[in-house]
């Protein structure tokens, strides 16, 4: 099933009742989602971090899935209020070794078991550095410029999964016009650079402006099937 990762951040995950998702986490190397934020009862600023491999059955007509986490389970979870340094002390904070979607593991730990610099200088932690570097939020990619191999095509508007393989499969492309206005769709795979958010967090395709203008349209995608 090809979904709208736009669209499912307005979704709710569902246990015995509703949570509504408000960011979805990804690896941008192997192209997997890897968590949600999820609201929390009875907080209004506060989210969990629910690994995707707990969402399960996504219902596009009416825009659920369901969440194999009780109350009592989600209420333990990392929360998180939205910014990038307590998004990083969460990841840290995670077992040595995660399970993700579909089995697959992330140790966002033991992935950055690296040398520090020598130096006096006080320097980061660098588990958090590589916890920020290989998970990328949804949110933060919405809106940013796309860059052509021959110049700018519009704007990152939405990013398709194939929900079944957990895979990011298509990056939508808004061309930002207020003529002929479209919203073309290219391969995940044609991305070859993603900038740092500091530097803009624009896009730079493998592809030339005349190719993506030739590119599929939103429309043309067989979504939620």
């Amino acid at each position: 099933m090809l979904i709208s990762l736009s669209e499912l951040r307005g979704w709710t995950a569902r246990n015995d009742r509703p949570h509504a998702i408000s960011d979805l986490l990804f690896d941008l190397e192997t192209r997997r989602v890897v968590y949600a934020t999820v609201g929390l009862s009875g907080s209004k600023s506060a989210d969990a971090l629910v690994a995707a491999s707990m969402l399960r059955d996504p219902d596009p007509a009416n825009g659920t899935l369901t969440m194999d986490l009780g109350d009592e389970d989600l209420a333990r979870a990392p929360r998180w209020e939205g910014d990038q340094s307590e998004l990083d002390a969460m990841l840290l904070a995670m077992p040595p070794l995660v399970v993700g979607p579909f089995g697959g593991t992330y140790a966002p730990l033991a992935m950055a078991a690296m040398a520090k610099d020598a130096s006096d200088a006080p320097q980061e932690d660098p588990r958090a550095e590589a916890a920020r570097e290989r998970f990328e939020r949804l949110s933060s990619w919405l809106g940013k410029p796309v860059f052509a191999s021959d110049g700018e095509v519009g704007i990152v508007a939405d990013l398709l999964h194939a929900f079944d393989d957990n895979r990011l499969d298509w990056l939508v492309v808004d061309n930002d016009r207020f003529f002929h206005h479209r919203r073309r769709v290219v391969p995940f795979s044609a991305i070859s650079h993603r900038a740092p958010e500091e530097t803009g967090g624009h896009v730079v395709l493998t592809m030339s402006q005349a190719e993506v203008e030739r590119a599929p349209q939103v429309a043309d995608m067989n979504l939620g099937a």
